[in-house]
């Protein structure tokens, strides 16, 4: 039987470029969330790697159903409350119903690609960001089993 995550576990660092948040279910079940990049300086011309990853660290499988498209999104800020990524911090997402299924043990991956670009650039599809400082955090979308969950921050630069 699948369980349900409702409560908030504490943060944690791993390494300087690898954070992660802890979710804990009822019943001991564990639930992982977080943003990580490869590197923490970003050159103008050059593209790096953002992942978010989700993972099952119970012995039970857990299913999340969406009511819409979006379901692990990043969100990358570059002032505390200034969202750059996705412009207009708001995602476009499908009103369909979605389900994302976790075995134990089980993880799902988001991987996107983060471009620097000068600062006068005209605007890229992607996530292209001009020269600064940058904190990208993992986003679970509210579902049946919970409200939104957040990463802690990964920090990163462009220069």
């Amino acid at each position: 039987m699948a369980r349900t995550f409702t409560s908030l576990s504490l943060c944690a660092a791993s390494t300087a470029l690898t954070l992660s948040c802890g979710v804990t279910a009822p019943g001991g079940g564990d639930l992982t969330l977080e943003a990580t990049i490869s590197r923490s300086v970003i050159p103008v011309g050059q593209t790096d790697t953002l992942t978010l990853r989700l993972r099952n660290l119970s012995a039970s499988p857990v299913t999340y159903r969406f009511s819409s498209s979006c379901q692990l999104m990043p969100f990358i800020e570059q002032a505390p409350t200034q969202t750059v990524y996705p412009p207009g911090a708001a995602y476009v997402c499908a009103a369909v119903l979605t389900t994302l299924a976790l075995p134990p043990g089980g993880e799902h991956f988001v991987v996107q690609e983060v471009r620097g670009v000068a600062p006068q650039a005209p605007p890229q599809a992607g996530i292209a960001l001009p020269p600064g400082t940058y904190s990208a955090v993992a986003v679970l979308q509210p579902n049946s089993r919970t409200g939104e969950l957040r990463s802690s921050p990964v920090i990163f630069r462009v220069q």
